[in-house]
């Protein structure tokens, strides 16, 4: 600073960098152990399946499926990959209205919360121990054909308003990708590139997108 009480511009960048990590430390020290993780829905034709048996077959990003070309019944599964642990995941789908209703089979955690029937619906699979694991697959749900092209979007969970994976601590984290799926001539999302919105999508915003 000058003998007029100007401050020179080292110093103002000195404090403006000083200020702005100021906000993001808390951020770092509150972040729980799946910073990188992402939440894509792979989409199958439908099948007699069970939570052992015409499971999806998931090593990485680029066995996930997020297009279904045909216009008959499909089935379509949550996938969280990158993951590091896990104590509870929740979320919800939401599709368009016109399709009706879907069958959603849970096939993980050890206690079950919420239940996916209509679009926008949520569920949150809890385990009592601690989850070492990079891919989770949560279950499946089951759709008849589809009266129309559309995509199915990951959502968040309306009853806690969270999309995202808890770990083994208790802490938080949303995805930082997730990949919708297309049926019936529609597109869906890269899961490997992540290219669509990083930010979980809330019902109130599902339900202006599909009026």
């Amino acid at each position: 600073m000058d003998l007029t009480g100007r401050r020179r511009p080292l110093e103002a960048k000195v404090v403006f960098i000083t200020i702005a990590l100021s906000f993001l430390l808390p951020v770092t020290l509150w972040a729980g152990s799946n910073l990188s993780f992402k939440a894509a829905l792979h989409v199958m034709p439908h099948e007699d399946r069970t939570c052992d048996i015409g499971w999806p077959q998931v090593a990485d990003c680029s066995d996930i499926n997020t297009v279904y070309t045909g216009c008959d019944d499909f089935d379509v599964f949550p996938v969280f990959f990158d993951l590091v642990e896990v104590g509870r995941i929740e979320y919800g789908l939401a599709w368009p209205a016109d399709w009706g209703d879907c069958v959603f089979t849970p096939c993980a955690g050890d206690r079950i919360s919420g239940a996916i029937v209509s679009s926008g619906d949520g569920i949150a699979h809890q385990w009592d121990g601690c989850q070492q694991a990079e891919i989770v697959i949560t279950g499946y749900a089951w759709f008849g054909s589809p009266v129309t092209p559309g995509q199915i979007v990951l959502t968040a969970n309306p009853l806690t308003d969270f999309l995202g994976a808890t770990d083994c601590a208790g802490t938080r984290d949303l995805a930082i990708g997730l990949a919708a799926s297309g049926v019936c001539g529609m597109p869906g999302d890269d899961p490997c590139s992540c290219g669509c919105g990083s930010e979980p999508y809330t019902w109130s915003g599902i339900k202006s997108m599909f009026r």
